[in-house]
């Protein structure tokens, strides 16, 4: 039986988990931590916010599918990185992007259930 307050609940928990995940992953970009090499430094930085602001937008409930979509466009050129570009096999490099891929699909399709945080 369909029980809208488990179904609330349950995407608020995935946006929870997706929104820290991205959030965790901008900052050493943002930092400049983690090197893209010097041509292409800046997109680094342009992927670092736009991980930072989706999270962020993700979590609060705010713009949920426009972030998501983002977000899932980025997921898209992380696993071509990860399969083209550095030929890391599924289970050691891009499982997660994969993963991340979906749940942020899912949530751009659903809207991310209703509960919202309001400021």
């Amino acid at each position: 039986m369909f029980n809208a307050f488990y179904s609330d609940f349950g995407f608020f928990v995935l946006r929870f988990a997706v929104g820290i995940i991205f959030i965790s992953h901008s900052l050493p970009k943002i930092r400049k931590q983690i090197p893209f090499g010097k041509k292409y430094g800046w997109a680094n930085l342009i992927i670092g916010i736009a991980e930072l602001l989706g999270g962020l937008l993700i979590i609060s409930g705010f713009f949920i599918k426009e972030a998501s979509t983002v977000l899932a466009v980025l997921m898209l050129g992380a696993m071509y990185f990860h399969i083209f570009i550095w030929k890391d096999r599924f289970r050691d490099g891009w499982a997660i992007v994969f993963l991340l891929f979906g749940a942020l699909v899912l949530l751009s399709l659903t809207g991310g259930g209703n509960w919202r945080i309001i400021i």
